[in-house]
């Protein structure tokens, strides 16, 4: 755990970097990543569309691993990646292939990488004005207004609203991997699969309209709940930290009632602990994931660190909830209190109370994730203090009204 908290720090110091720092490092990783490029180019010159294949899926697994700090240094470039990138599956997924088109679209990829490495684009340091930071609602508008010029046979508006998509698309990818991380693929997809489909000669306008009918249907029941209140937190903290309270109150009510009452003071030391960790991982994901404290870019906290920090949150609350029903939870509490009383493990007794109440902070954080870019530290923080308050008062009476 601890290990996981100091890489979460070590994110944070990586945010503060320089940019140009930050634009050297992701030089040299799109510099491994143009290798796996070349490869595919080769194969494909070969007719070899399987290995051409091959060569960039190691190519895309480089690029997921990386493409957060191609985002930092210069949106274009990223765009023109993720551009290139969507020819290539485009030519990939014809039938029959067309083995020219796969290499040429796969030299444009190369070309786009070279120029970023190359320092060709311009370093982007300043982040867009927070006024102009699209909702999800208004970025699905945007679809529907390119799917309206495309239904008029306005063709090249509709590319350019497409162009325009996948810029906003950076600022709102992190309220939709937050919800989806199946629709944020998807999107990733469908975004240059429309482009390409108008690009290419000749253009497929009914397939585009396809395209573009999928993601707003996609993206559509996401929108329905993109920004929450101080309520919200407080709200998500009673649920989840009512469950912690019954299991400490069982804790101390078990002690009380073995004639153990002084060392119930172990338990009152392991929530302080549950809570504290809780804390300390809510406020570091809300300055991960706040587009208030990082500007709109959110470059290095976009989608695929969203699903980093979700997946680690995950793990570690993996064997916490393998007990996961109330009946289960209970008599594993009370077996592991009966066996700290027998042993005389006061260390397990505030471990027991710490795994209860961390299990509910852990899950409170996870939801947290999906608030944080749409709520404010502040918000936050309100809504977190409120629901403490609460449940403060809620103990009381509990413990020691019963």
């Amino acid at each position: 755990m601890l290990k996981r908290l100091l890489g979460m720090i070590g994110a944070l110091t990586i945010l503060f970097a320089s940019p140009l720092s930050v634009f050297a490092d992701a030089r040299a990783d799109m510099s491994t990543a143009d290798a796996f490029v070349r490869q595919a180019i080769q194969k494909a010159q070969q007719n070899d569309i399987q290995g051409a294949k091959a060569a960039f899926e190691q190519y895309k697994s480089q690029w997921l691993n990386k493409e957060d700090g191609v985002k930092e240094a210069s949106r274009q470039a990223y765009k023109d990646i993720e551009n290139a990138m969507g020819m290539i599956q485009y030519s990939l997924a014809q039938d029959p292939v067309q083995p020219e088109k796969v290499t040429q679209a796969f030299r444009d990829l190369s070309l786009v990488l070279q120029k970023f490495i190359t320092g060709g684009y311009p370093i982007e340091s300043a982040a867009p004005a927070s006024g102009n930071k699209p909702t999800l609602s208004a970025f699905i508008d945007s679809i529907r207004a390119a799917k309206q010029m495309l239904t008029q046979n306005d063709t090249a508006g509709a590319k350019s609203a497409i162009d325009q998509i996948q810029s906003s698309w950076l600022d709102v990818e992190a309220v939709v991997v937050a919800q989806s991380s199946q629709v944020y693929a998807a999107m990733e997809q469908d975004m240059v699969t429309a482009k390409a489909l108008l690009i290419q000669n000749p253009q497929d306008s009914s397939a585009a309209l396809q395209v573009l009918d999928r993601m707003i249907t996609n993206l559509t029941p996401l929108a329905k709940k993109t920004s929450y209140t101080f309520l919200d937190a407080a709200m998500i903290l009673l649920r989840e930290g009512l469950e912690a309270l019954l299991v400490v109150a069982a804790l101390l009510t078990f002690l009380q009632r073995s004639g153990n009452k002084e060392k119930q003071k172990w338990i009152w030391s392991g929530v302080g602990a549950g809570l504290g960790l809780s804390m300390l991982l809510a406020i570091i994901v809300q300055l991960l994931f706040s587009s208030g404290t990082f500007g709109n870019n959110n470059a290095l906290i976009g989608g695929w660190t969203a699903l980093f920090a979700a997946a680690m949150l995950l793990y570690v609350s993996h064997w916490l909830h393998s007990n996961s029903s109330i009946d289960r939870w209970q008599k594993y509490i009370k077996n592991k209190t009966t066996q700290a009383l027998a042993k005389g493990s006061l260390i397990s007794l505030a471990f027991l109370s710490f795994l209860a109440v961390f299990r509910e902070g852990t899950e409170t954080v996870l939801f947290y994730i999906g608030m944080a870019p749409s709520i404010g530290l502040t918000g936050l923080l309100l809504g977190f203090g409120i629901g403490s308050a609460i449940l403060l008062v809620i103990g009381g009476l509990i413990i020691f009204v019963g």
